[in-house]
């Protein structure tokens, strides 16, 4: 059984100081194999938030995978938004472009979805858009995976703080059906780390979903994505994907967490993700921070096909 924390929307720079040492402290008494960081480290991308997320991120357990949001974008920095718009997370967080992970239950890999100018005119400092080079880079890395990594340990990856590229690629090799492999043996759950959202809760949402998702689902689906982990709309929820896109043949879960630590909130409570997997099951828990405790909701399975 894998254990996933998965936080979002942390927003240094409009940081809620109540939330900070209960996070770090539940973190370390959840003990999970890995954390998931979807976006938005930072509230303008300014060097000072750089550094306060920074300095966080040291005193969580690693490994870690970690991918930025548009809040990570400079927005008044327009030169620097221009020409070097990741340059600041890059220095202070990671310079990896898809952050990976990989034991026997779990196959995770992050993308940058944010822009420095989006497609939308109301969103075009904010929206997120997938992209044909995303698809290329995912399908070089679930591509190359021939045989199930089953009799490996625990996930591995470069350096102690943000877990990458655990596994060397090399050349692609056809695929089996998802969640087989070549020698009929079940493969890991793959999971897709993306800031910006593929659905949006009922009633739709200001923020708008990401651009490019009814291009990009169907290549997903073929690369055997189950679950994909995001932020942005600073709300827990999570959806079937073909609620949206009709076409596709089987279901694929969009797990959104709330903000972890910020202000800058839509729901009473600070909030982050429990994923529990394990023989291709996997179980939800969402942690809300009550007072200086945070307390787990019940446990809901999700549909993994």
């Amino acid at each position: 059984m894998t254990t996933l924390a998965h936080i979002s929307d942390l927003h240094f720079g409009r940081i809620d100081p109540a939330a900070v040492e209960p996070l770090i402290d539940d973190l370390f008494q959840l003990k999970p194999d890995l954390i998931v960081i979807s976006g938005d480290l930072t509230q303008r991308a300014r060097q000072g938030q750089y550094q306060d997320a920074r300095r966080l991120l040291e005193r969580m357990p690693i490994p870690q995978i970690i991918v930025p949001g548009n809040h990570d974008v400079p927005l008044f920095s327009v030169l620097r938004r221009s020409f070097d718009p990741y340059g600041r997370f890059r220095q202070f967080i990671t310079g990896d472009e898809y952050p990976e992970f990989e034991n026997g239950d779990v196959h995770i890999v992050g993308i940058n979805t944010a822009c420095r100018l989006a497609p939308r005119l109301g969103g075009f400092w904010k929206d997120g858009k997938i992209r044909p080079r995303h698809l290329k880079a995912l399908e070089r890395i679930f591509g190359a995976v021939s045989s199930p990594p089953c009799a490996q340990g625990g996930g591995k990856g470069k350096g102690s703080f943000v877990a990458t590229n655990v596994q060397a690629h090399e050349s692609p090799s056809p695929q089996p059906p998802p969640g087989v492999s070549g020698g009929g043996v079940e493969t890991p759950i793959r999971i897709l780390v993306a800031h910006h959202p593929f659905i949006e809760p009922p009633g739709g949402h200001r923020h708008g979903t990401i651009h490019g998702g009814g291009r990009a689902v169907l290549s997903l689906e073929r690369l055997g994505i189950n679950l994909i982990l995001g932020g942005h709309i600073h709300l827990s929820y999570h959806g079937d994907l073909r609620r949206k896109y009709p076409q596709l043949p089987r279901a694929i879960i969009n797990v959104l967490a709330g903000s972890a630590t910020s202000t800058r909130r839509r729901e009473a409570h600070c909030a982050y993700n429990v994923l529990r997997v394990g023989n291709r099951v996997c179980t939800l828990s969402v942690r809300r921070l009550m007072g200086t405790q945070w307390v787990a909701s019940d446990e809901l399975g999700l549909a993994i096909s």
